[in-house]
């Protein structure tokens, strides 16, 4: 099979009338940037009612660096001022940004089985394949 997706971007203005132009072109599913909150994606879904699945992406955060150039340059989605400091005060930031997207994942699993959606993880590892992995074993087992 030949499947045909295309980008998403819940925070964009006008998103929801790009995402039905998409639709209408023939996508057949859609993948969110780098997102840390699930309620951003939640909020979105409840706007469109998607009949596509939709992954949304995620992916491990290991240094300050990162983090900062996420929020400030990429604007991620739910790399809120609370999550940042929760991020920099761990003793691992790493294996804290794993525990963050187990549980956005774990709040959209719920959202989508509760409501009848496709919902699904698209993990980056953002060089760094072990924690993404990790990611990926504890979300196939929710």
């Amino acid at each position: 099979d030949y499947f045909v997706g295309a980008a998403l971007i819940p925070t964009r203005k006008k998103e929801v009338e790009i995402y039905k132009k998409k639709i209408d072109a023939g996508a057949q599913f859609f993948v969110t940037q780098l997102t840390y909150d699930s309620k951003t994606v939640i909020d979105f879904i409840e706007k469109v009612n998607p009949s596509v699945p939709i992954l949304v992406g995620s992916g491990p955060i290991t240094s300050l660096k990162r983090l900062e150039f996420f929020r400030k340059q990429l604007g991620i989605p739910g790399l809120s001022d609370g999550i940042a400091k929760v991020l920099r005060e761990a003793k691992d930031m790493g294996e804290k940004s794993v525990e963050i997207c187990v549980e956005m994942y774990q709040s959209l699993r719920d959202f989508a089985r509760s409501n009848g959606y496709s919902i699904g993880a698209h993990i980056m590892s953002i060089r760094y394949p072990l924690l993404a992995a990790k990611i990926v074993k504890r979300i196939s087992k929710l």
